[in-house]
């Protein structure tokens, strides 16, 4: 028997850090540093985000592949059956 993958999806991400700045003489390499250790933070969130969301798609893939009796079923072919009954927009 399947069982559907009903895991919390985590929240969206905030909002995205602004545009560098032309670097002035004010700025010193400690500021873009700082800066930057934000933006590595940020990175690695979306980065354990995109493997949480990986490993639950693949859980739903097999789930569907059980369910609809297909065998070798891909997480692209499971999108692709999404698209075909309107779930998703093939631009999203």
């Amino acid at each position: 028997m399947a069982t559907l993958h009903t895991l919390a999806l985590p929240a969206p991400a905030a909002p995205p850090l602004p545009p560098p700045a032309t670097p002035s003489l004010d700025v010193t390499a400690a500021d873009i540093a700082a800066v930057a250790a934000e933006a590595f933070r940020r990175r690695d969130e979306l980065a354990a985000e995109l493997r949480l969301l990986d490993t639950i798609l693949k859980g739903l893939t097999r789930d569907y592949g059980t369910a609809a009796r297909v065998w070798g079923l891909t997480p692209l072919m499971l999108r692709h059956a999404c698209e075909a009954r309107g779930l998703l927009h093939k631009d999203t």
